[in-house]
């Protein structure tokens, strides 16, 4: 039955994205980032979605009136050329076939990225975008939250299998990029039931945090939840909710979650731990090694690179961390451009709440503004400890901050015309006033001037 439905909807929804091509932008959002197709069990978990998807809606745009012109911006120049990087590295990988399949994933995920840049740039396709976004994670988080609270946390909580986020770190980290955007919505909504149930949703998604075991994620949460307060226009409140939820929350905590996260002051005691520390010494030496290409998509899971760098070591890790993975798999220019791109997107939402900071007519783009930064700082933390440097949900949110602020700049633009207009129409009628001007006689008969 699920496979049927989800049937439906898909080829059911291409007519539509046919007609308007922005809709497809929707859907591949949700397919990739929600993977619906894995909660099948039937033929249509194999359906190659996003592909059909992705096509249909390249198709329907080229042939549409849509716009094609790509916004360049800062942001949009570094990801092209950070992509086009990536494809460079592969010529020179260790492991070429592991990196052009890698590298053709990553391609595919950048030209939709692009094309949502190009589409989406209307208020209410962006809207559309972050309601899909916040949706797709979000049923995962809450779910996993429920779960939680329901298990007594005893029991981890994962993502969808053969997904981005199928590890229980990955979905803790879009969990902490998503309940931003949630908590935006909240705060943006008209319905009342709707706020209040996004706010919870948001509430719940950090109790799935909690449920995915992963110290790396709750330093993360914990500098979210500071960065929260920090952007947050009721610091007071926030501040007595939160310490409310800890005072709650402390007693119902299993030991063996307590035990768990005592091992980030003891790290080096522990192997998983001390192995990671290993693998990102690789990293540098490998980027210090191969300089201009590093070792290309995937470097890390090959033999070469344990006979090389680790000769004594019996399995094969993952580097655990973006900043590591790109130094490694892309060399210095591939790592510094990575670093470029988070800061332009962390300097851009920082523009939006700047020029809307006490705008009453842009207050929904203020804590846009603000909910991005905390989105982008909960990935440049826990992307510290996972090998995530080319997921979807990043440079989504980065194209997210790209049309916001074309959004800002649009409506500020528009005023000094608004203004003018206003200006021209108060001197013509100040003009006509004398001519126009009629005498009235007061009691006396006397006329008044």
């Amino acid at each position: 039955m699920r496979d049927f439905a989800l049937t439906l909807i898909i080829f059911g929804a291409i007519p539509c994205i046919i007609l308007r091509p922005h809709i497809g932008i929707v859907m591949w959002t949700w397919v990739s980032l929600m993977n619906p197709h894995r909660l099948t069990w039937g033929y249509s978990s194999e359906l190659p979605i996003s592909l059909i998807i992705g096509l249909v809606t390249i198709a329907a745009w080229m042939m549409s009136k849509e716009s094609k012109k790509v916004p360049w911006t800062g942001i949009s120049v570094v990801m092209l050329l950070f992509v086009l990087w990536t494809n460079f590295t592969v010529i020179f990988a260790i492991d070429q076939e592991a990196a052009l399949a890698k590298g053709i994933q990553f391609d595919k995920i950048v030209l939709m990225v692009f094309l949502t840049m190009v589409l989406m740039g209307s208020e209410k396709r962006l809207n559309a975008l972050i309601w899909t976004i916040a949706l797709s994670i979000g049923f995962y988080s809450v779910k996993g939250g429920i779960f939680t609270l329901l298990g007594g946390a005893q029991n981890l909580v994962w993502g969808p299998a053969g997904s981005f986020i199928e590890d229980n770190k990955a979905l803790a980290l879009a969990t902490l990029m998503a309940a931003p955007l949630m908590y935006y919505l909240s705060r943006t909504t008209e319905n009342r039931w709707l706020r209040w149930g996004l706010a919870a949703g948001a509430a719940v998604s950090m109790v799935s945090v909690v449920g995915s075991y992963s110290r790396g994620a709750f330093v993360a949460m914990t500098a979210v939840a500071i960065m929260f307060w920090w952007r947050s226009q009721h610091r007071m409140i926030v501040g007595a909710l939160f310490a409310i939820m800890i005072v709650v929350a402390i007693p119902l905590i299993p030991s063996k979650w307590v035990d768990r996260m005592q091992t980030i002051e003891t790290y080096e005691q522990d192997y998983s731990a001390t192995s990671r520390l290993e693998m990102w010494l690789v990293g540098v030496k490998l980027a210090m090694d191969r300089p201009l290409v590093g070792g290309g998509h995937g470097a890390f899971v090959t033999p070469e690179i344990y006979r090389w760098y680790k000769p004594k070591v019996d399995s094969v890790h993952n580097v655990h961390s973006v900043y590591f993975e790109a130094m490694g798999h892309y060399g210095c220019v591939g790592f510094g451009l990575f670093m470029v791109l988070g800061f332009l997107g962390l300097r851009s939402a920082k523009w939006i709440r700047t020029h809307t900071r006490g705008r009453e007519d842009l207050k929904n783009e203020f804590v846009l503004g603000s909910m991005l930064q905390v989105s982008i700082v909960g990935y440049a933390v826990a992307g510290a400890f996972l090998n995530l440097a080319t997921f979807d949900l990043y440079y989504t949110l980065l194209a997210v901050i790209l049309l916001a602020r074309q959004q800002v700049e649009r409506k500020l633009a528009e005023e000094p015309a608004a203004d003018t207009v206003r200006s021209a129409t108060a001197r013509r009628f100040s003009r006509l006033a004398p001519a126009h001007r009629v005498a009235v006689p007061d009691m006396r008969g006397n006329q008044l001037p």
